[in-house]
């Protein structure tokens, strides 16, 4: 008979109900005596995993109530030369006396993701001395939902972090510098812009590269292999032309950053992606190619231009732009010196600096 009524059941239909006194209780992989609190609770909460009416929170949840519980038994250890209570793979405190690692031992028992349990006692406010929380109500709110939001929050702030981290990393490898100090007839940029509003988490534009403000995009200057750096507007020649993408909720932004560059707005084209994506107002299908000059530079020759709108199929790979674009450009400046800031690869002919190449 399944259910926690399972005793007025049997009172109401006069069926026999018996107990029996537990003396022994199997915690992970061992065989202990039933003789403390704590591990009444363990082995109590253990065994509710297999309940089929709880979720991922409601799990994460138990398993942070039991913390203190393992806390105490990790303590009642200490100086005792013994494996813990649940073998974790891939953790290496085979014999670990740390009571730190007690929400460990809480997710496995558990079944629960320890990133999330350690998400749900931030939010509870573990102190690990006392072995109490601070805020013991989030505890029974994670798993409603009302106190969710705190514990997504916490993990989602570990996630950029980490994403950060990794990424800093990657770029610094990466990184990619001018040949030699010259100027450039043609410039080519797709800033890494940081944006306000995303969707959700997983789509931030941080979990692919490195972001720059508005402040620090106007204020960019380009490194060389002998370590100098120069304003845009410095690798730019006297007559050049900046060919500047621009997404809608950007497009503001990128007339300020064009003219702090020393460039004066001319024309854009739209690229249409050919699929739908995210967006507040429209679900956004294009992008703006801005194009500004400084100086006298002359426009390109009647042959080389193209309709103001080309359609080409979005590519999976995050701000990852047309390669018909460099064609273009190729084809209206022919014998330029042509530079790619911000590059994600290189281009024969080209020069390029970026921290993705």
């Amino acid at each position: 008979m399944d259910g926690h009524n399972r005793y007025e059941i049997c009172r109401q239909h006069s069926l026999s109900f018996s107990t029996t006194i537990i003396k022994f209780v199997t915690i992970g992989e061992e065989t202990l005596p039933l003789d403390s609190l704590e591990r009444a609770q363990i082995w109590v909460s253990q065994n509710q995993s297999a309940r089929r009416n709880l979720d991922a929170n409601d799990y994460a949840a138990l398993a942070a109530r039991l913390v203190p519980h393992f806390a105490a038994e990790v303590a009642r250890r200490r100086g005792q030369n013994t494996f813990p209570l649940i073998k974790i793979e891939g953790l290496a405190t085979s014999k670990s006396k740390n009571a730190g690692r007690a929400h460990f031992q809480a997710a496995a028992a558990m079944g629960a993701n320890p990133r999330y349990v350690a998400a749900v006692i931030k939010a509870a406010g573990y102190d690990n001395k006392t072995r109490t929380f601070k805020k013991p109500e989030v505890l029974s709110a994670v798993g409603s939902g009302k106190d969710q939001k705190k514990v997504t929050d916490i993990l989602k702030e570990q996630r950029q972090k980490n994403q950060a981290i990794k990424l800093a990393a990657i770029t610094k490898e990466n990184a990619d510098r001018l040949p030699e100090e010259k100027t450039y007839s043609v410039i080519y940029a797709d800033c890494p812009w940081v944006y306000d509003f995303e969707e959700t988490d997983n789509r931030k534009v941080e979990n692919h590269y490195p972001t720059m403000d508005i402040d620090t995009i106007k204020k960019f200057r380009v490194e060389f292999v002998n370590g100098k750096k120069k304003t845009v507007e410095e690798v730019g020649a006297k007559d050049s032309v900046l060919f500047f993408w621009a997404t809608a909720p950007k497009l503001r932004e990128a007339l300020a950053v064009i003219e702090a560059w020393g460039f004066e707005y001319k024309t854009h084209a739209i690229w249409d992606k050919g699929k739908i994506g995210m967006g507040y107002w429209f679900r956004g299908q294009h992008e703006l190619l801005l194009v500004a000059t400084k100086g006298k530079m002359s426009p390109p020759n009647d042959y080389a231009r193209i309709a103001s709108i080309f359609r080409v199929l979005r590519k999976n790979k995050h701000s990852a732009k047309p390669e018909l674009v460099y064609d273009v450009i190729e084809k209206m400046y022919p014998n330029s010196a042509k530079v790619e800031l911000f590059a994600c690869n290189r281009r024969p002919g080209w020069d390029s600096t970026g921290n993705q190449i």
